[in-house]
Parts: C-alpha cells; structure tokens; sequence
C-alpha cells in the first residue's frame, strides 16, 4: 500500500494527506458478528477471532503514527525553506541533497566520473604519462566528492533526526508494515465455514483502511480470492 512520492521539499516521504481515519462505528459492527469466544459460537475459530482483533489493532497503532509524520514533515519542510540544504559539489556540477538519497548520490558521482574516465583514455596513446596522471587526479577527485557527499548527507540526517522527523517516519513505516502482514495473516487464514467467511468480510469491510487496500491493491484481493478458492497463492511480494 505504502506510496512514496517525492515531497515539495525533495525528500521521499510517506503519502499521508489521505486520512485513512478508522471507522469506529463500523469496525464494532463488524466486530459484532465474531464472538467474543469460540465457546460462545464454535462455528467460529479462536484463532480467526484472534487475527481480526490483531489486524484492527495493527491498523489502529498504524493510525496513531500518522499525525507525528505529518507534523514532523510540515516543520521539517518549514526548516528546509528556511535553511536550504547544502549542494554536492562534483566534476561539472552540483547535486541537490534534498533530491537525492545516500546510494543515488553516490551512484551519480561515479558515473560522472566514469564518464570522465573514459574521455581520459583517449590520451593514453599520445601521451601515456599524462593519462596516467589524468586518470589518478579523477580517482583522488571521486574519492573526495564522495567522502563529501556523505558528510553532507550526515549533516542532513541529523537536522531531520532532531526535527523529530527520521523517529516519525521509522514508525510510521514499522507500524504500517506490521498491519499489513497482520491483513495477509488474516486472508491466508483458511475458513471452515460460512459463518467464518462473513465474519472475515464483515471485518475488513467495516474498517476503512482494510476496505480500501481491498479495493485498490490488487495483491491483497487476489490473495483472499486464492485463499478461498483453496489454491496455493504466488507470494504477496511479487
């Protein structure tokens, strides 16, 4: 479910602005149909009563993380405006740290440098010394541009650290990944009876969260449809 857009500020951030806001009402109504107990109505398991409570619970922990990002962001961006971040100097340019992360930074220095290298090669036949020299003068250079773009890239991180920003967004995603292995738990359950079937459906429809990601997420629908049907499902990460 998780969608990652780059944020006005160049950081990828978390999608956030929709409110997927818990329906308590209709989480209870759903919760209504499974009972308490597997005592109370044996056709329904303990154990699926069990991975509806978890996947609602997971939902909800999800929920309390999401208004923490968004504050944390909105002063983050605030802070950015404020205080560009420092560019990355390199052979014939700059790189925006807000627009790129550690590995991409990285990656677009050497092949700059690749690039470079290759020109070099051209001179190795006229002038072997002076290519040699060349070519260790861009080794020396890369290696300082990429020691700079980490150090730039510390810095970086250690403003959003203390903007409380990196600690709110770890728990967004900790807690967004929990609730989503708590919905495949509870698709790849496999029901014994009708009675089990609705109880399962009147849990994820009733809560907005899990109805959505039904409905949009194609992996997720597909999975229960297998479930059902008794068939051995290809794994949800592919």
């Amino acid at each position: 479910m998780r969608n990652d857009p780059i944020g006005a500020n160049g950081e990828a951030m978390p999608t956030i602005t929709r409110r997927a806001v818990l329906t308590t009402g209709a989480a209870a109504a759903a919760m209504a149909t499974v009972p308490a107990t597997s005592t109370a109505a044996p056709q329904i398991a303990a154990e699926l009563v069990d991975l509806i409570a978890k996947t609602l619970q997971a939902v909800a922990t999800w929920e309390t993380t999401i208004d923490p990002l968004e504050h944390a962001t909105d002063a983050w961006k605030a802070h950015v405006k404020a205080n560009p971040l420092p560019m990355v100097p390199y052979f014939g340019g700059a790189i925006e740290t807000g627009l790129f992360d550690r590995e991409q930074m990285h990656r677009e220095i050497r092949e700059k440098y690749r690039g470079q290298a290759a020109a070099v090669a051209a001179f190795s036949k006229m002038d072997p010394t002076l290519a040699e020299a060349m070519t260790a003068t861009l080794r020396t250079k890369e290696a300082e541009n990429l020691a700079l773009a980490d150090r730039i890239y510390d810095e970086k991180e250690s403003r959003m650290e203390a903007f409380g920003l990196s600690a709110a967004k770890e728990a967004y995603e900790a807690t967004s990944d929990a609730w989503e292995q708590a919905l495949w738990d509870l698709l790849e359950y496999d029901t014994t009876s009708l009675a089990e079937e609705r109880a399962r459906a009147a849990a994820i429809v009733g809560n907005t969260v899990t109805r959505e990601i039904m409905m949009m997420d194609e992996r997720f629908s597909s999975g229960l449809l297998y479930t059902v049907a008794g068939i051995a499902h290809p794994d949800p990460e592919t």
